[in-house]
């Protein structure tokens, strides 16, 4: 279960009051939309079962949604470093990752003995994202009975390419707020060609934080230069599965709010917002 809310006195202010602070906009959806990925995650203690046996009743329950299987190494998912490490030492890596897709490969379920996770490079609205994970998230109940999770998070990767805006030759000052990149709104701006940020901001709500890290990246090699807004939600407290979705749909909000408070209204309207 999560843990109880910090006292209000320890930050000074509510969750309601702490909400407020990256304002309230009307959620949108873009025509031109920025998202690269969305990520969302449950780690739990690990399950014995999901390493030492196939996940035939789990592909079962979630085959209509991810036909497509396969099997890999978890140190396909770890870090260069690592990989690198580990290759040098002669260390086999231990532990197995069973991904399942969807038939157009746009959506990805993994799953090994201590996470599950689903990414999706196409996303459009949170509904049609949570309706995705509903099934996998009730078949990891009703097959392996995770106590509880020591961690449930939601990531959102944008990446704004003014080239594919049109906006080649905007200054990134018209189109991100000072507040958020405060180094483009000076007098050297135009001389910027590097610049990273990392931010941790700790909540209330859900006992929380959010990791926000953004700047101007490379996003693939002999690309144009990007700015990528990478914001990172997760709990710091146990989880009882039954509650996850509630947590997932309060950072889901606060990820709206984040990315438009970091954006003007110039850049807003370039990427032609719908109603949601």
């Amino acid at each position: 279960m999560a843990s109880a809310p910090l006292n209000r006195a320890v930050t000074g202010r509510s969750p309601e009051e702490e909400e407020a602070l990256f304002g309230d906009y009307p959620k949108v959806c873009y025509r031109r939309n920025p998202l690269e990925f969305v990520v969302s995650e449950v780690r739990f203690p690990a399950i014995l079962r999901i390493g030492t046996e196939p996940p035939a009743a789990f592909q079962t329950e979630i085959g209509k949604d991810f036909p497509l299987f396969s099997e890999v190494s978890q140190l396909a998912f770890a870090p260069p470093e690592i990989v690198k490490f580990l290759n040098a030492a002669n260390v086999a890596p231990s532990g197995k990752v069973y991904e399942f897709s969807s038939a157009d490969e746009t959506w990805k379920l993994s799953l090994s003995r201590e996470s599950m996770a689903l990414s999706c490079h196409n996303y459009t609205k949170w509904n049609e994202f949570r309706a995705r994970f509903e099934r996998p998230l009730e078949a990891l109940a009703k097959i392996y009975s995770p106590p509880f999770f020591v961690r449930v998070g939601l990531r959102y990767r944008d990446v704004i390419s003014r080239k594919g805006l049109g906006m080649a030759e905007i200054p990134w000052s018209e189109l991100l707020t000072p507040d958020i990149a405060g180094e483009f709104h000076t007098r050297p701006s135009e001389l910027i060609v590097a610049a990273w940020r990392q931010t941790v901001f700790k909540l209330q709500r859900e006992d929380s934080q959010i990791l926000l890290q953004h700047g101007l990246n490379q996003v693939h090699p002999k690309a144009e230069i990007c700015y990528v807004f990478d914001a990172d939600f997760s709990t710091l407290s146990r989880t009882e599965p039954s509650h996850a979705f509630d947590v997932l749909r309060f950072f889901n909000k606060y990820a709206w709010s984040i990315f438009r408070s970091c954006i003007t209204d110039r850049l807003h309207n370039a990427m032609d917002p719908q109603p949601y």
